[in-house]
């Protein structure tokens, strides 16, 4: 549970979220990290851009 916590306070949508889950103990884990690695950096790059105006 803590998991699904910290994730949506990473900023992660509850769809991505379902995604990612069925994922995590599975063999294609390591899909699902680069996915959710994809997620962060473009969050990140949003809120960069949220920051430092146009």
């Amino acid at each position: 549970m803590r998991f699904i916590q910290r994730l949506y306070a990473a900023g992660l949508p509850s769809r991505t979220i379902a995604e990612l889950l069925p994922c995590v103990d599975s063999p294609t884990a390591d899909t699902a990290w680069t996915q959710l690695h994809q997620e962060r950096d473009r969050i990140t790059q949003h809120i960069e851009e949220l920051t430092l105006g146009p």
